[in-house]
């Protein structure tokens, strides 16, 4: 929620509140049962603040999960956690040593007589 400032989410909520009120149905409630219709927004407003609060969250997640997959500068300007950073130098020098081995061992001129080098090394 960090992401975006009060105007902006309290513009979203009044977004996401206005679709179930838009409908005319807490109106005509009003209209036909004052009293009725007085205990029943004050049961549904907390269930409306709920559900707003959760699509305001999710709509904030799903701007923060663009924002660290796309725009890493953008998430260390605005002060978010930054993306973790992915540790390729050992994964690397272990595929080189690899195929370093893989062709001292097995290239087709010199390869017997390195395995047989080996073999006497270690056993």
């Amino acid at each position: 929620m960090a992401a975006l400032g009060t105007t902006t989410k309290v513009a979203l909520g009044a977004k996401a509140a206005k679709s179930p009120l838009g409908r005319g149905a807490a109106v005509k409630t009003i209209k036909a049962t004052p009293i009725a219709a007085k205990a029943g927004l004050k049961v549904g407003k907390p269930i409306l603040k709920r559900r707003t609060r959760k699509r305001v969250s999710e709509a904030t997640d799903a701007v923060v999960l663009a924002l660290a997959s796309y725009a890493p500068r953008a998430v260390r300007h605005l002060g978010l956690e930054p993306p973790k950073r992915k540790h390729t130098a050992p994964r690397f020098l272990a595929g080189a040593v690899v195929g370093a081995a893989a062709v001292y061992l097995l290239e087709p001129e010199n390869g017997a007589q390195h395995r047989a080098q080996l073999a006497k090394l270690l056993g």
